[in-house]
């Protein structure tokens, strides 16, 4: 009898440890992969900012006179670039508060976490209620920010071993719509960015190339690489907004799926796998393109 007793007790705590182990990686993937994502949704964004002030500026140069608007941001402000920042920024510090209240290495930032996801969300709906951003984004509205805010606010509770679940599935629940909302936001503005990006390398080739070309040969060559470098900058920043988007799809359902791992132990976590595969393109893309910057 004692036998048997300890082999269950074994294999209960193997059994256990493992899925323990997994319940960290799977949370760690996610904090990896939004950090990621973060980071590279970021650097399109600028990349449409810069791109815009590229354009003005080649614009300018045909004009006899030269005035600080000339080259002043119409399509996206310095306001809305920090607002459309703020909300992958956001999803990312949310990463960051599960895996500290999941892995006990990390419990000492969990206070400052929640902080930070608290603040960011705060942000965010200061700038819904400003014209810009009316209406509200769809399933994040003040009242929802609001509920999440006083549950991260009232933490203590996930510092026990006992809570720590009770409080997870708590605070997942309530941050799947915001997930959703965020990413669907990030989404549409990826696919605007695209089609304004598309537009200002149309401009600047037509400014910097198609109208000064020269009549005779000679003096083409120039014009062919600076042609060649507009067309180059275009192709790597599709590729890359491509790749951000299908990466933002892949947010939600994985959040849901790391949800009902919290809830029922379900597994397995198949956009948890493609999401992790889908910002390790993403940060090879960047690392590739800062390659090349420091190349030339």
């Amino acid at each position: 009898m004692k036998r048997l007793t300890f082999i269950v007790i074994l294999v209960f705590l193997i059994f256990n440890g493992c899925s323990t182990l997994d319940y960290k990686t799977s949370f760690e993937n996610f904090n990896t992969s939004t950090a990621s994502l973060s980071k590279n949704t970021q650097y399109c964004f600028d990349q449409l900012f810069l791109e815009e002030i590229d354009t003005r500026i080649a614009e300018s140069l045909r004009k006899e006179t030269f005035k600080p608007e000339d080259i002043e941001p119409q399509v996206l402000s310095w306001s809305q670039l920090q607002l459309r920042k703020e909300l992958i920024s956001s999803i990312n510090t949310y990463a960051k508060l599960l895996t500290s209240l999941v892995i006990k290495d990390y419990q000492k930032e969990i206070y400052s976490n929640a902080a930070s996801v608290k603040t960011s969300l705060e942000i965010i709906n200061s700038y819904q209620e400003t014209a810009m951003e009316r209406p509200a984004f769809e399933g994040l509205d003040t009242k929802s920010i609001s509920i999440f805010t006083t549950l991260v606010t009232g933490i203590t509770e996930a510092i026990t071993e006992t809570g720590r679940r009770t409080f997870l599935n708590k605070i997942m629940s309530h941050y799947q719509p915001i997930i959703e909302s965020l990413s669907q936001k990030l989404i549409t503005e990826m696919e605007t960015s695209a089609s304004m990006i598309d537009n200002f390398y149309e401009r600047q080739f037509l400014i910097t190339v198609t109208i000064p070309w020269p009549d005779k040969e000679a003096g083409r060559d120039k014009f062919a690489k600076l042609g060649a470098a507009v067309l180059d900058r275009k192709r790597k920043i599709d590729t890359m907004i491509k790749e951000v988007i299908n990466t933002l799809e892949l947010l939600p359902v994985s959040h849901r799926q790391l949800w009902d791992l919290v809830r029922y132990k379900k597994e397995p976590l198949s956009a948890l796998v493609q999401l992790t595969a889908a910002a390790g393109r993403l940060e090879a893309m960047y690392d590739n393109y800062a390659k090349e910057k420091k190349q030339k």
